[in-house]
């Protein structure tokens, strides 16, 4: 996510699901800038992240490390609006494990010439 290399290949929407929270923040505008860069005009994003704060190396019990990336509503809207795209829906949801997921489709916003 952090270089996309698909040449001139277009496409209609994507699917980050459970995946941009794995990206430390300071990073998260050039990956949603990328993402534009690959989307057809107009084309739409869906991007699900966990609801919470901060950034968070979690360690499992087999010795597993997975970095998190935790938004609020306000800073996930906000990221991706000042990133090149125009928020759709918005909704929350929790999990089976009682995560608290936010998740928002996005259009891709009309450049201005």
């Amino acid at each position: 996510m952090l270089a996309l290399h698909l040449g001139d290949r277009k496409f209609d929407g994507i699917w980050c699901c459970a995946s941009l929270l794995h990206i430390r923040k300071e990073d998260a505008p050039s990956v949603l800038k990328g993402l534009g860069d690959v989307l057809d005009d107009l084309g739409i994003l869906f991007i699900s992240v966990k609801r919470g704060e901060g950034e968070v190396l979690k360690k499992y019990p087999d010795g597993t490390r997975r970095f998190f990336a935790n938004y609020s509503d306000s800073e996930l809207k906000r990221l991706v609006e000042q990133n090149g795209f125009v928020s759709l829906t918005e909704y929350v949801r929790n999990d089976s494990e009682n995560d608290t997921w936010i998740s928002i489709f996005a259009r891709k916003a009309k450049r201005t010439r």
